[in-house]
C-alpha cells in the first residue's frame, strides 16, 4: 500500500494506491515523475483525494510509456 501526494498545475491531491494496484504498479513509482492517474475522486471538507485504479509513467513527449488502455476518470 502506498500514500502519495500528487501535484498538478491547479494544486495538490492525496492519492492512496491499495495493495492490489500497488502490487501492480510499484515498479513506476519513483519521486519526481509524472504520472497519468485514473481513480474516484472525492472531496470532503475541502480536501480532494484520490484513490487510484491505474497508474502510468508519462514519456517526455506527453504520451503514456504504458499501453494499458486510460480508463475514463468520472467525477
Amino acid at each position: 500500500m502506498e500514500f502519495m501526494t500528487l501535484e498538478d498545475q491547479t494544486g495538490m491531491y492525496d492519492a492512496t494506491v491499495f495493495p492490489t494496484t500497488y502490487r501492480h504498479y510499484c515498479h513506476l513509482l519513483a519521486t519526481n515523475h509524472a504520472y497519468v492517474v485514473t481513480g474516484l475522486v472525492e472531496e470532503h471538507f475541502s480536501t480532494v483525494t484520490v484513490t487510484v485504479n491505474t497508474l502510468q509513467l508519462l514519456t517526455s513527449g506527453g504520451i503514456p510509456a504504458s499501453c494499458e488502455p486510460l480508463e475514463e476518470l468520472r467525477i
